[in-house]
């Protein structure tokens, strides 16, 4: 389980990886860096709605997909909070 005040990571280095491409391979074709891709994957920066969207497309994905463990992140906040007596 996340801790509540930690940052929910997207599941980009899971989806890249799957469709064997480099981080680099993937940063051409979102019209970025490197860097920035292994800083999105890393927790460190996070990408815009529009950089998922094109993230997604570059992976042949649903921008659903990557965002899959913030989902359940939401999911296990509510549980949380229901077991403590909070509402939310």
């Amino acid at each position: 389980m996340m801790n509540i005040n930690e940052k929910p990571k997207i599941k980009l280095k899971y989806y890249r990886e799957l469709k064997g491409m480099s981080q680099k391979e993937l940063a051409k074709k979102v019209k970025t860096t490197q860097g920035y891709i292994s800083e999105i994957e890393k927790n460190i920066k996070s990408p815009t709605i529009r950089m998922l969207y094109h993230i997604s497309e570059a992976l042949e994905i649903c921008p659903c997909m990557l965002l899959q463990c913030i989902i359940e992140y939401r999911k296990e906040i509510e549980c949380e909070d229901i077991t403590n007596g909070s509402k939310n």
